[in-house]
């Protein structure tokens, strides 16, 4: 889950800085912002995740 977040994270960034040189169109920079937003909280979550699992084995 983690990596699908760093991934999609990524790929959002460059297609963020893909639309300040026009080869994305600039309409899309909402929908990308709001893909990013979801990749952090994958991210997030996969480390609260892994802080609770070790929590519990301890």
């Amino acid at each position: 889950m983690e990596k699908t977040g760093w991934i999609t994270g990524g790929l959002v960034g460059m297609a963020l800085l893909m639309t300040t040189r026009d080869l994305i169109p600039i309409t899309f920079r909402v929908e990308l912002f709001y893909i990013g937003l979801a990749s952090s909280g994958l991210v997030l979550l996969s480390w609260i995740l892994a802080i609770i699992r070790s929590l519990k084995k301890s």
